[in-house]
């Protein structure tokens, strides 16, 4: 057996045995170094700023795009309402997504903007691998109508925001901000 198949059997072994916290680190790790990496490094991506309008929603949204050289590494979209706000955080690495926050957030009755519900989704090679939902980060089962649905909405928006945030990078009345 080849090194690169005793590494794998003992991956398996170990995820076996400590079960599935172990399995939901493995399935977060990528997500969590992009998601760090990303961050730290916004102060000196290019950004820029536009309004976007899926064609399947009847609403525009507010997007800020964050890009280095692999692309576009971070989109920020935000739905508005009069009952609050929808804003969901891409992360990429490469052309791939491989996180997504989303926060829905209301506001209290002194006007202050508080979270609502949470979602975090997880993705690895075009697949949703896992969702945590809500402000207390239930598991969602994969392999649902639900999970499926979602995963092809999120894949379907993040690959929409994407090649708008390209446009507008490439538009120069729109003109990337450094900011």
């Amino acid at each position: 057996m080849g090194s690169a198949c005793w590494v794998s059997a003992l991956t398996l072994a170990s995820l076996l045995a400590w079960g599935p916290a172990a399995a939901a680190e493995v399935d977060t790790a990528q997500a969590r170094q992009v998601y760090a990496e990303v961050n730290a490094k916004l102060p000196h991506m290019t950004r820029v700023s536009f309004r976007a309008r899926r064609p399947d929603v009847e609403y525009v949204s507010e997007v800020r795009a964050w890009s280095d050289a692999e692309g576009v590494r971070k989109l920020e979209v935000t739905d508005r309402d009069d009952s609050g706000d929808v804003v969901g955080e891409y992360f990429f690495a490469g052309r791939q997504l491989v996180f997504v926050y989303e926060a829905i957030r209301g506001y209290t009755e002194s006007g202050r903007q508080v979270t609502r519900v949470e979602d975090r989704q997880y993705f690895r090679e075009g697949r949703m691998i896992r969702w945590l939902g809500g402000l207390e980060k239930v598991e969602q089962l994969r392999e649902t109508p639900d999970f499926l649905a979602a995963q092809r909405s999120r894949l379907e928006a993040a690959d929409f925001y994407r090649k708008a945030a390209e446009r507008a990078a490439a538009t120069p009345a729109a003109g990337p901000s450094t900011r």
